[in-house]
Protein backbone atom coordinates (compact mmCIF):
# COMPACT_ATOMS: atom_id res chain seq x y z
CA UNK A 1 0.00 0.00 0.00
CA UNK A 2 1.22 3.48 -0.82
CA UNK A 3 2.85 5.53 1.89
CA UNK A 4 0.47 8.47 2.19
CA UNK A 5 3.25 10.63 3.54
CA UNK A 6 5.61 10.09 0.58
CA UNK A 7 4.53 12.29 -2.36
CA UNK A 8 6.51 10.44 -5.04
CA UNK A 9 5.22 7.06 -3.92
CA UNK A 10 1.68 8.43 -3.76
CA UNK A 11 1.87 9.78 -7.33
CA UNK A 12 3.07 6.41 -8.61
CA UNK A 13 0.27 4.70 -6.70
CA UNK A 14 -2.31 7.13 -8.09
CA UNK A 15 -1.09 6.67 -11.67
CA UNK A 16 -1.43 2.90 -11.40
CA UNK A 17 -4.75 3.07 -9.59
CA UNK A 18 -6.49 5.50 -11.92
CA UNK A 19 -5.32 3.95 -15.18
CA UNK A 20 -8.17 3.00 -17.52
CA UNK A 21 -8.34 -0.70 -18.44
CA UNK A 22 -9.53 -1.74 -21.87
CA UNK A 23 -12.80 -3.25 -20.66
CA UNK A 24 -15.36 -0.60 -21.58
CA UNK A 25 -15.40 0.60 -17.99
CA UNK A 26 -13.19 3.27 -16.47
CA UNK A 27 -11.25 2.12 -13.43
CA UNK A 28 -12.98 2.85 -10.11
CA UNK A 29 -11.67 5.95 -8.39
CA UNK A 30 -10.85 5.05 -4.76
CA UNK A 31 -13.28 6.61 -2.32
CA UNK A 32 -10.70 6.53 0.45
CA UNK A 33 -6.98 5.87 0.25
CA UNK A 34 -6.66 2.82 2.50
CA UNK A 35 -3.65 1.40 4.27
CA UNK A 36 -3.42 -2.06 5.73
CA UNK A 37 -2.87 -2.71 9.40
CA UNK A 38 0.67 -3.89 10.10
CA UNK A 39 1.24 -7.01 12.23
CA UNK A 40 0.96 -6.39 15.95
CA UNK A 41 4.42 -6.54 17.62
CA UNK A 42 3.47 -9.33 19.98
CA UNK A 43 7.08 -10.43 20.52
CA UNK A 44 7.97 -7.27 22.45
CA UNK A 45 5.33 -7.78 25.16
CA UNK A 46 6.78 -8.92 28.50
CA UNK A 47 6.47 -12.65 29.14
CA UNK A 48 3.49 -12.58 31.51
CA UNK A 49 1.33 -10.59 29.13
CA UNK A 50 2.61 -12.16 25.91
CA UNK A 51 2.02 -15.76 26.95
CA UNK A 52 -1.47 -14.98 28.29
CA UNK A 53 -2.36 -13.13 25.08
CA UNK A 54 -1.17 -16.00 22.89
CA UNK A 55 -3.10 -18.50 25.00
CA UNK A 56 -6.38 -16.56 24.80
CA UNK A 57 -5.99 -15.66 21.12
CA UNK A 58 -5.25 -19.25 20.16
CA UNK A 59 -8.61 -20.35 21.51
CA UNK A 60 -10.84 -17.37 20.73
CA UNK A 61 -9.20 -16.71 17.32
CA UNK A 62 -10.06 -13.05 17.79
CA UNK A 63 -7.79 -10.42 16.21
CA UNK A 64 -4.41 -10.56 17.96
CA UNK A 65 -4.15 -6.79 18.41
CA UNK A 66 -7.57 -6.68 20.07
CA UNK A 67 -6.61 -9.48 22.46
CA UNK A 68 -3.32 -7.82 23.39
CA UNK A 69 -4.95 -4.43 23.92
CA UNK A 70 -7.59 -5.99 26.19
CA UNK A 71 -4.87 -7.65 28.27
CA UNK A 72 -2.84 -4.46 28.63
CA UNK A 73 -5.77 -2.26 29.66
CA UNK A 74 -6.97 -4.87 32.19
CA UNK A 75 -3.53 -4.87 33.82
CA UNK A 76 -3.48 -1.05 33.83
CA UNK A 77 -6.87 -0.98 35.57
CA UNK A 78 -5.50 -3.18 38.37
CA UNK A 79 -2.31 -1.19 39.03
CA UNK A 80 -3.42 2.41 38.43
CA UNK A 81 -4.63 2.95 42.01
CA UNK A 82 -1.20 2.03 43.38
CA UNK A 83 1.32 3.57 40.99
CA UNK A 84 1.95 6.79 39.13
CA UNK A 85 4.95 7.17 36.82
CA UNK A 86 7.57 9.91 36.79
CA UNK A 87 8.94 10.79 33.36
CA UNK A 88 11.37 13.40 34.69
CA UNK A 89 11.65 15.45 37.89
CA UNK A 90 8.40 17.41 38.32
CA UNK A 91 6.96 15.62 35.27
CA UNK A 92 4.72 12.77 36.35
CA UNK A 93 1.22 11.39 35.98
CA UNK A 94 -1.04 8.34 36.16
CA UNK A 95 -0.23 4.89 34.81
CA UNK A 96 -3.78 4.40 33.50
CA UNK A 97 -4.46 3.81 29.80
CA UNK A 98 -7.26 4.57 27.31
CA UNK A 99 -7.77 2.16 24.40
CA UNK A 100 -10.14 2.52 21.46
CA UNK A 101 -10.86 -0.64 19.46
CA UNK A 102 -12.64 -0.24 16.13
CA UNK A 103 -14.48 -3.38 15.10
CA UNK A 104 -17.86 -4.54 13.92
CA UNK A 105 -19.99 -6.78 16.10
CA UNK A 106 -19.02 -10.42 16.18
CA UNK A 107 -15.28 -9.95 16.76
CA UNK A 108 -15.54 -11.55 20.24
CA UNK A 109 -14.33 -8.57 22.24
CA UNK A 110 -16.73 -9.36 25.08
CA UNK A 111 -15.48 -12.95 25.14
CA UNK A 112 -11.85 -11.85 25.14
CA UNK A 113 -12.39 -9.30 27.88
CA UNK A 114 -14.18 -11.92 29.94
CA UNK A 115 -10.93 -13.89 30.13
CA UNK A 116 -8.74 -10.96 31.11
CA UNK A 117 -11.23 -9.11 33.30
CA UNK A 118 -12.39 -12.08 35.37
CA UNK A 119 -10.17 -11.21 38.39
CA UNK A 120 -11.68 -7.71 38.35
CA UNK A 121 -15.21 -9.15 38.15
CA UNK A 122 -14.49 -11.52 41.07
CA UNK A 123 -13.02 -8.67 43.11
CA UNK A 124 -16.04 -6.46 42.45
CA UNK A 125 -18.52 -9.21 43.32
CA UNK A 126 -16.78 -9.89 46.63
CA UNK A 127 -16.83 -6.24 47.61
CA UNK A 128 -20.44 -5.69 46.58
CA UNK A 129 -21.46 -8.48 48.97
CA UNK A 130 -19.21 -7.14 51.73
CA UNK A 131 -20.46 -3.58 51.28
CA UNK A 132 -24.07 -4.75 51.53
CA UNK A 133 -23.28 -6.09 55.01
CA UNK A 134 -21.32 -2.97 55.93
CA UNK A 135 -24.22 -0.81 54.77
CA UNK A 136 -26.61 -2.55 57.17
CA UNK A 137 -24.20 -1.88 60.04
CA UNK A 138 -23.82 1.74 58.87
CA UNK A 139 -27.58 2.28 58.85
CA UNK A 140 -27.92 0.94 62.40
CA UNK A 141 -24.94 2.97 63.60
CA UNK A 142 -26.28 6.10 61.90
CA UNK A 143 -29.64 5.71 63.61
CA UNK A 144 -27.93 5.50 67.01
CA UNK A 145 -25.70 8.46 66.13
CA UNK A 146 -28.71 10.59 65.17
CA UNK A 147 -30.43 9.68 68.42
CA UNK A 148 -27.37 10.65 70.46
CA UNK A 149 -27.02 13.86 68.44
CA UNK A 150 -30.58 14.82 69.37
CA UNK A 151 -29.83 14.22 73.05
CA UNK A 152 -26.65 16.31 72.99
CA UNK A 153 -28.32 19.07 71.00
CA UNK A 154 -31.13 19.19 73.54
CA UNK A 155 -28.64 19.27 76.44
CA UNK A 156 -26.83 22.18 74.81
CA UNK A 157 -30.08 24.06 74.17
CA UNK A 158 -31.37 23.52 77.71
CA UNK A 159 -28.12 24.42 79.48
CA UNK A 160 -28.39 27.69 81.42
CA UNK A 161 -25.07 27.85 83.19
CA UNK A 162 -22.29 29.16 80.85
CA UNK A 163 -19.88 26.45 81.94
CA UNK A 164 -22.49 23.73 81.42
CA UNK A 165 -23.38 25.21 78.04
CA UNK A 166 -19.73 25.28 76.92
CA UNK A 167 -19.25 21.70 78.06
CA UNK A 168 -22.42 20.60 76.25
CA UNK A 169 -21.20 22.34 73.08
CA UNK A 170 -17.86 20.52 73.26
CA UNK A 171 -19.67 17.20 73.63
CA UNK A 172 -21.89 18.02 70.64
CA UNK A 173 -18.90 18.98 68.48
CA UNK A 174 -17.07 15.78 69.40
CA UNK A 175 -20.13 13.77 68.46
CA UNK A 176 -20.56 15.55 65.12
CA UNK A 177 -16.92 14.84 64.26
CA UNK A 178 -17.56 11.15 64.97
CA UNK A 179 -20.40 10.89 62.46
CA UNK A 180 -20.40 7.41 60.85
CA UNK A 181 -19.10 7.40 57.29
CA UNK A 182 -21.08 5.70 54.58
CA UNK A 183 -19.08 2.71 53.33
CA UNK A 184 -17.64 2.98 49.84
CA UNK A 185 -17.73 0.04 47.46
CA UNK A 186 -14.25 -0.53 45.99
CA UNK A 187 -15.54 -1.90 42.69
CA UNK A 188 -13.29 -1.26 39.70
CA UNK A 189 -15.52 -1.85 36.67
CA UNK A 190 -17.55 1.24 35.84
CA UNK A 191 -21.16 0.33 35.20
CA UNK A 192 -21.87 4.02 34.62
CA UNK A 193 -20.50 4.74 31.15
CA UNK A 194 -21.53 8.28 30.23
CA UNK A 195 -18.79 10.85 30.94
CA UNK A 196 -20.80 12.61 33.64
CA UNK A 197 -21.63 9.31 35.34
CA UNK A 198 -17.99 8.26 35.27
CA UNK A 199 -16.94 11.53 36.94
CA UNK A 200 -19.62 11.11 39.63
CA UNK A 201 -18.54 7.51 40.21
CA UNK A 202 -14.87 8.46 40.61
CA UNK A 203 -15.71 11.28 43.02
CA UNK A 204 -18.34 9.55 45.15
CA UNK A 205 -18.17 5.78 44.78
CA UNK A 206 -14.54 4.71 44.27
CA UNK A 207 -11.58 6.70 42.91
CA UNK A 208 -10.20 3.99 40.62
CA UNK A 209 -12.39 2.79 37.77
CA UNK A 210 -12.19 0.77 34.55
CA UNK A 211 -14.54 1.82 31.76
CA UNK A 212 -14.85 -1.24 29.54
CA UNK A 213 -17.63 -1.72 27.01
CA UNK A 214 -18.27 -3.36 23.67
CA UNK A 215 -21.10 -0.88 23.13
CA UNK A 216 -18.99 2.19 22.46
CA UNK A 217 -21.92 3.83 20.74
CA UNK A 218 -23.27 4.64 24.21
CA UNK A 219 -20.06 6.58 24.91
CA UNK A 220 -19.57 8.23 21.51
CA UNK A 221 -23.18 8.53 20.43
CA UNK A 222 -24.98 9.04 23.72
CA UNK A 223 -26.53 12.08 25.36
CA UNK A 224 -23.17 13.35 26.57
CA UNK A 225 -21.88 13.62 23.00
CA UNK A 226 -24.77 15.68 21.66
CA UNK A 227 -23.75 19.12 20.34
CA UNK A 228 -24.82 20.94 23.52
CA UNK A 229 -22.84 18.62 25.79
CA UNK A 230 -19.87 17.42 23.78
CA UNK A 231 -17.34 20.03 24.90
CA UNK A 232 -18.06 19.34 28.57
CA UNK A 233 -18.01 15.56 28.06
CA UNK A 234 -14.65 15.65 26.30
CA UNK A 235 -13.26 17.84 29.07
CA UNK A 236 -14.46 15.36 31.72
CA UNK A 237 -12.75 12.40 30.04
CA UNK A 238 -9.60 14.38 29.27
CA UNK A 239 -9.36 15.31 32.95
CA UNK A 240 -9.93 11.70 34.04
CA UNK A 241 -7.08 10.53 31.79
CA UNK A 242 -4.89 12.95 33.72
CA UNK A 243 -6.14 11.63 37.07
CA UNK A 244 -8.48 14.53 37.78
CA UNK A 245 -12.19 14.96 38.38
CA UNK A 246 -13.67 18.40 37.85
CA UNK A 247 -15.79 19.49 40.79
CA UNK A 248 -19.56 19.92 40.51
CA UNK A 249 -21.62 22.35 42.59
CA UNK A 250 -25.36 21.99 42.11
CA UNK A 251 -28.49 22.66 44.10
CA UNK A 252 -30.59 19.87 42.65
CA UNK A 253 -28.14 16.95 42.64
CA UNK A 254 -25.27 15.74 44.79
CA UNK A 255 -22.20 17.94 44.52
CA UNK A 256 -18.56 16.94 44.85
CA UNK A 257 -15.25 18.80 44.93
CA UNK A 258 -12.50 18.66 42.32
CA UNK A 259 -9.71 16.15 42.90
CA UNK A 260 -6.52 14.94 41.28
CA UNK A 261 -6.71 11.71 43.26
CA UNK A 262 -8.75 9.65 40.79
CA UNK A 263 -7.66 7.13 38.17
CA UNK A 264 -9.52 5.85 35.10
CA UNK A 265 -8.55 3.32 32.45
CA UNK A 266 -10.77 2.60 29.46
CA UNK A 267 -11.18 -0.09 26.82
CA UNK A 268 -13.93 0.90 24.40
CA UNK A 269 -15.00 -1.07 21.34
CA UNK A 270 -16.98 0.85 18.76
CA UNK A 271 -18.07 0.34 15.18
CA UNK A 272 -16.19 2.43 12.60
CA UNK A 273 -19.42 4.06 11.42
CA UNK A 274 -20.08 5.33 14.96
CA UNK A 275 -16.64 6.92 15.15
CA UNK A 276 -17.18 8.45 11.71
CA UNK A 277 -20.44 10.00 12.88
CA UNK A 278 -18.78 11.19 16.09
CA UNK A 279 -15.96 12.85 14.16
CA UNK A 280 -18.48 14.60 11.94
CA UNK A 281 -20.59 15.83 14.87
CA UNK A 282 -17.66 16.95 16.99
CA UNK A 283 -15.98 18.87 14.19
CA UNK A 284 -12.52 19.89 15.34
CA UNK A 285 -13.24 19.32 19.03
CA UNK A 286 -12.37 15.60 19.24
CA UNK A 287 -8.92 16.20 17.80
CA UNK A 288 -8.38 19.81 18.79
CA UNK A 289 -9.08 19.07 22.46
CA UNK A 290 -6.66 16.15 22.42
CA UNK A 291 -9.44 13.71 23.32
CA UNK A 292 -8.73 11.02 20.73
CA UNK A 293 -5.00 11.64 21.09
CA UNK A 294 -5.14 10.07 24.54
CA UNK A 295 -6.33 6.70 23.18
CA UNK A 296 -4.25 3.78 21.99
CA UNK A 297 -6.15 3.18 18.75
CA UNK A 298 -6.60 -0.37 17.48
CA UNK A 299 -8.36 -1.19 14.20
CA UNK A 300 -7.52 -4.84 13.54
CA UNK A 301 -8.33 -6.85 10.47
CA UNK A 302 -11.37 -9.04 11.07
CA UNK A 303 -10.87 -12.76 11.66
CA UNK A 304 -14.52 -13.60 10.97
CA UNK A 305 -14.77 -16.44 8.49
CA UNK A 306 -11.41 -17.87 9.58
CA UNK A 307 -12.31 -19.27 12.99
CA UNK A 308 -12.90 -23.03 12.85
CA UNK A 309 -14.38 -24.69 15.91
CA UNK A 310 -11.98 -25.36 18.76
CA UNK A 311 -12.43 -27.13 22.07
CA UNK A 312 -11.50 -25.03 25.08
CA UNK A 313 -8.15 -26.01 26.61
CA UNK A 314 -8.22 -28.10 29.76
CA UNK A 315 -6.17 -25.49 31.61
CA UNK A 316 -4.93 -21.93 31.19
CA UNK A 317 -1.52 -21.83 32.88
CA UNK A 318 -0.34 -18.58 31.31
CA UNK A 319 -3.62 -16.74 31.82
CA UNK A 320 -3.67 -17.98 35.42
CA UNK A 321 -0.23 -16.48 35.98
CA UNK A 322 -1.45 -13.12 34.70
CA UNK A 323 -4.56 -13.41 36.89
CA UNK A 324 -2.35 -13.99 39.94
CA UNK A 325 -0.51 -10.72 39.33
CA UNK A 326 -3.79 -8.86 38.84
CA UNK A 327 -5.34 -10.34 41.99
CA UNK A 328 -2.41 -9.27 44.17
CA UNK A 329 -2.81 -5.71 42.89
CA UNK A 330 -6.59 -5.74 43.35
CA UNK A 331 -6.41 -7.12 46.88
CA UNK A 332 -3.91 -4.49 48.02
CA UNK A 333 -5.47 -1.55 49.84
CA UNK A 334 -4.69 1.61 47.85
CA UNK A 335 -3.09 4.53 49.66
CA UNK A 336 -5.50 7.45 50.19
CA UNK A 337 -5.61 10.75 52.01
CA UNK A 338 -8.23 11.51 54.66
CA UNK A 339 -10.67 12.73 51.98
CA UNK A 340 -10.52 9.37 50.23
CA UNK A 341 -8.42 10.55 47.28
CA UNK A 342 -5.72 8.26 45.91
CA UNK A 343 -2.07 8.96 46.74
CA UNK A 344 -0.25 6.43 44.55
CA UNK A 345 3.38 5.44 44.91
CA UNK A 346 5.69 6.96 42.29
CA UNK A 347 7.48 4.66 39.86
CA UNK A 348 10.63 6.11 38.33
CA UNK A 349 12.90 5.20 35.46
CA UNK A 350 16.36 3.83 36.03
CA UNK A 351 19.14 5.96 34.55
CA UNK A 352 19.13 3.81 31.39
CA UNK A 353 15.36 3.80 31.34
CA UNK A 354 15.20 7.59 31.51
CA UNK A 355 17.79 7.97 28.75
CA UNK A 356 15.75 5.60 26.60
CA UNK A 357 12.52 7.49 27.30
CA UNK A 358 14.13 10.84 26.50
CA UNK A 359 15.44 9.39 23.23
CA UNK A 360 11.92 8.18 22.35
CA UNK A 361 10.47 11.57 23.26
CA UNK A 362 12.98 13.42 21.08
CA UNK A 363 12.49 11.10 18.09
CA UNK A 364 8.75 11.71 18.27
CA UNK A 365 9.32 15.46 18.50
CA UNK A 366 11.45 15.46 15.34
CA UNK A 367 8.73 13.63 13.39
CA UNK A 368 6.24 16.38 14.28
CA UNK A 369 8.05 18.76 11.93
CA UNK A 370 6.62 19.62 8.55
CA UNK A 371 7.40 16.67 6.31
CA UNK A 372 7.85 14.35 9.28
CA UNK A 373 6.00 11.04 9.57
CA UNK A 374 3.86 12.40 12.41
CA UNK A 375 3.23 15.93 11.15
CA UNK A 376 -0.37 15.13 10.17
CA UNK A 377 -0.87 13.29 13.46
CA UNK A 378 0.50 15.92 15.82
CA UNK A 379 -2.39 15.60 18.26
CA UNK A 380 -1.92 11.87 18.91
CA UNK A 381 1.86 12.06 18.70
CA UNK A 382 1.93 14.80 21.34
CA UNK A 383 0.62 12.27 23.88
CA UNK A 384 2.73 9.36 22.64
CA UNK A 385 5.71 9.84 24.97
CA UNK A 386 3.33 10.04 27.94
CA UNK A 387 1.67 6.80 26.84
CA UNK A 388 5.09 5.17 26.45
CA UNK A 389 5.85 5.98 30.10
CA UNK A 390 2.46 4.70 31.24
CA UNK A 391 2.78 1.49 29.25
CA UNK A 392 6.33 0.89 30.52
CA UNK A 393 4.96 1.18 34.07
CA UNK A 394 2.27 -1.39 33.25
CA UNK A 395 4.90 -3.77 31.86
CA UNK A 396 7.02 -3.25 34.99
CA UNK A 397 4.12 -4.24 37.25
CA UNK A 398 2.99 -7.11 35.02
CA UNK A 399 6.43 -8.68 35.51
CA UNK A 400 6.25 -7.99 39.25
CA UNK A 401 9.58 -6.21 39.16
CA UNK A 402 10.83 -4.14 42.06
CA UNK A 403 12.82 -0.94 41.88
CA UNK A 404 12.90 1.38 38.89
CA UNK A 405 11.53 0.88 35.38
CA UNK A 406 14.31 -0.45 33.15
CA UNK A 407 15.06 0.45 29.55
CA UNK A 408 13.82 -2.88 28.12
CA UNK A 409 10.27 -2.07 29.16
CA UNK A 410 10.57 1.48 27.82
CA UNK A 411 11.78 0.14 24.46
CA UNK A 412 8.93 -2.40 24.33
CA UNK A 413 6.38 0.26 25.24
CA UNK A 414 7.73 2.55 22.52
CA UNK A 415 7.25 -0.15 19.88
CA UNK A 416 3.68 -0.83 21.01
CA UNK A 417 2.78 2.87 21.06
CA UNK A 418 4.36 3.32 17.62
CA UNK A 419 2.09 0.58 16.29
CA UNK A 420 -0.93 2.33 17.81
CA UNK A 421 0.11 5.60 16.16
CA UNK A 422 0.04 3.84 12.79
CA UNK A 423 -3.47 2.66 13.63
CA UNK A 424 -4.48 6.22 14.50
CA UNK A 425 -3.23 7.32 11.07
CA UNK A 426 -5.50 4.73 9.49
CA UNK A 427 -8.45 5.93 11.53
CA UNK A 428 -8.09 9.58 10.56
CA UNK A 429 -7.17 8.88 6.93
CA UNK A 430 -10.12 6.56 6.36
CA UNK A 431 -12.81 7.79 8.74
CA UNK A 432 -12.24 11.53 8.96
CA UNK A 433 -14.21 11.88 5.74
CA UNK A 434 -17.78 13.04 5.05
CA UNK A 435 -20.46 10.62 6.16
CA UNK A 436 -21.68 10.35 2.58
CA UNK A 437 -18.32 8.91 1.52
CA UNK A 438 -18.46 6.39 4.34
CA UNK A 439 -21.99 5.40 3.25
CA UNK A 440 -20.77 4.91 -0.31
CA UNK A 441 -17.89 2.76 0.89
CA UNK A 442 -20.22 0.67 3.05
CA UNK A 443 -22.62 0.21 0.13
CA UNK A 444 -19.98 -0.84 -2.40
CA UNK A 445 -18.54 -3.33 0.08
CA UNK A 446 -22.00 -4.83 0.56
CA UNK A 447 -22.75 -4.86 -3.18
CA UNK A 448 -19.46 -6.58 -3.95
CA UNK A 449 -20.17 -9.34 -1.43
CA UNK A 450 -23.74 -9.68 -2.68
CA UNK A 451 -22.71 -10.02 -6.32
CA UNK A 452 -20.02 -12.55 -5.50
CA UNK A 453 -22.49 -14.66 -3.56
CA UNK A 454 -25.12 -14.61 -6.33
CA UNK A 455 -22.75 -14.77 -9.30
CA UNK A 456 -24.46 -11.76 -10.88
CA UNK A 457 -23.20 -8.22 -11.40
CA UNK A 458 -26.70 -6.74 -11.10
CA UNK A 459 -28.72 -5.89 -7.99
CA UNK A 460 -32.07 -4.10 -7.81
CA UNK A 461 -32.37 -0.91 -5.81
CA UNK A 462 -35.32 -2.53 -4.06
CA UNK A 463 -33.02 -5.28 -2.77
CA UNK A 464 -30.59 -2.65 -1.50
CA UNK A 465 -33.40 -1.02 0.47
CA UNK A 466 -34.37 -4.39 1.92
CA UNK A 467 -31.04 -6.01 2.74
CA UNK A 468 -28.21 -3.46 2.70
CA UNK A 469 -26.83 -2.16 6.02
CA UNK A 470 -29.47 -0.25 7.94
CA UNK A 471 -28.06 3.21 7.36
CA UNK A 472 -28.45 2.72 3.58
CA UNK A 473 -32.01 1.43 3.39
CA UNK A 474 -33.64 4.85 3.37
CA UNK A 475 -34.11 6.12 -0.20
CA UNK A 476 -32.26 9.40 0.31
CA UNK A 477 -29.14 7.81 1.80
CA UNK A 478 -29.22 4.97 -0.72
CA UNK A 479 -29.53 7.23 -3.76
CA UNK A 480 -26.85 9.63 -2.53
CA UNK A 481 -24.43 6.75 -2.11
CA UNK A 482 -25.32 5.33 -5.53
CA UNK A 483 -24.75 8.70 -7.16
CA UNK A 484 -21.30 9.01 -5.63
CA UNK A 485 -20.43 5.44 -6.63
CA UNK A 486 -21.62 6.02 -10.18
CA UNK A 487 -19.61 9.22 -10.45
CA UNK A 488 -16.50 7.36 -9.25
CA UNK A 489 -16.96 4.49 -11.79
CA UNK A 490 -17.83 1.82 -9.24
CA UNK A 491 -21.20 1.04 -10.81
CA UNK A 492 -23.91 2.10 -13.22
CA UNK A 493 -27.58 2.61 -12.43
CA UNK A 494 -30.03 1.59 -15.17
CA UNK A 495 -33.80 1.86 -15.43
CA UNK A 496 -36.36 4.31 -14.16
CA UNK A 497 -39.05 4.48 -11.51
CA UNK A 498 -39.31 1.67 -9.02
CA UNK A 499 -37.50 -0.90 -11.17
CA UNK A 500 -33.88 0.14 -11.25
CA UNK A 501 -30.81 -2.02 -11.48
CA UNK A 502 -27.32 -1.43 -10.20
CA UNK A 503 -24.54 -2.97 -12.29
CA UNK A 504 -21.11 -3.30 -10.71
CA UNK A 505 -17.88 -2.44 -12.46
CA UNK A 506 -16.53 -5.89 -13.42
CA UNK A 507 -13.06 -5.03 -12.14
CA UNK A 508 -14.46 -5.07 -8.61
CA UNK A 509 -15.31 -8.72 -9.08
CA UNK A 510 -12.09 -9.66 -10.80
CA UNK A 511 -13.69 -10.20 -14.22
CA UNK A 512 -13.69 -8.33 -17.53
CA UNK A 513 -16.76 -6.80 -19.15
Amino acid sequence: MANLYDQAEYEAFATATFATPATGWDAPVPLVLKSESTPYPIDVLPDTLRQAVIEVQSFTQAPLAMVATAAITAMAACMQAHYDVERAPSLFGPSSLFALILADSGERKTTVEGYFNSPIAAHDKHHRIKTAKDMKFFEDESAMWESEKSVRTRNFTNSKNPEDKAHALDLLKDHIEAEPQKPRTPTVCATEITPEQVAYSLANLWPSKFLTTSEGGVVFGGHGMKPDNIMKSLAVLNAAWGGKVEGVDRRTTESYPATDGARLSASIMVQPSVIQSFLEKSGTLARGSGFLARFLVCWPESTQGYRPFKYAPASWPNLSQMHAVMTVLLDREPAMDKEGHLTPEMLRFSDDGRRTWISVHDKIEIELRRGGDLHELRDSASKAADNVARLAAVFHCAENRSGDIESDHVEAAAMIVSWHLDEAKRLFNELAVPLGVLHAKTLIDWLTKECRSTGSRRVTTRKISQYAPNQLRAKAARDAALELLEDSNHLRVDGEGKTRFVELNPSLLGVSS
